[in-house]
């Protein structure tokens, strides 16, 4: 993961980034893998628990712990067993003084939030049981991602606390996702006067 992530380019100290290395210079040879710029990757104005190296060891741990995890996703159909999938996650030991490779901080576990979880789950697994049942035609799987975003409570941003001040308020992550959606296709585009919403605004 590290090493796609163009992590692993740098000479290290460390026994394990070291470890991943040489693993990585190994499956690279044999299986002609490539890497991405690690520019691409934003630490500024970021929160220590949310560094791409923190984020890139959870989906690791996440990957160890669940074998065929797509099926699992589609297997299970209710929001608890999901939210357990996700949580839990024990990511390698370097990580719990760590946030980047070789500078040793504060010891710490770096779990998953409960919130982060939820995030997952809004914008990664709905959208996957979605896509899932549209492809194969099963309104089973539209239906549990309708169910598992109606579950969840409203997300909070800037754009649904700009909503808010409006007087619309969102009651779960359907309603928050159904204003983002707003926001992108008709707020950002200017289109207010074919927005329900929009005229309303306009006319209070």
């Amino acid at each position: 993961v590290f090493g796609v992530a163009g992590l692993l380019k740098s000479a290290f100290k460390d026994d394990y980034p070291n470890k991943l290395k040489k693993e990585f210079d190994y499956l690279k040879a044999k299986y002609g893998l490539r890497y991405i710029d690690s520019f691409l990757w934003k630490f500024s104005k970021t929160r220590p628990d949310n560094f791409p190296t923190i984020r890139l060891a959870q989906f690791a741990a996440l990957i160890t712990k669940s074998v065929h995890l797509f099926s699992k996703i589609i297997e299970i159909d209710d929001e608890k067993s999901l939210k357990l999938l996700f949580s839990n996650l024990e990511v390698n030991p370097y990580w719990e003084n760590h946030y980047v490779f070789e500078q040793v901080q504060e010891r710490k576990r770096k779990q998953i939030g409960e919130g982060s979880v939820d995030i997952l789950l809004i914008n990664t697994v709905a959208p996957l049981l979605y896509l899932y049942g549209k492809e194969l035609d099963k309104d089973v799987y539209l239906q549990r991602a309708d169910k598992l975003l109606l579950g969840l409570k409203a997300e909070k941003n800037m754009v649904t606390n700009k909503f808010a001040e409006l007087g619309i308020r969102a009651n779960s992550s359907f309603e928050s996702q159904a204003l983002l959606q707003m926001k992108n296709n008709y707020c950002n585009q200017k289109k207010c006067l074919n927005c329900s919403i929009g005229i309303k605004i306009l006319k209070a």
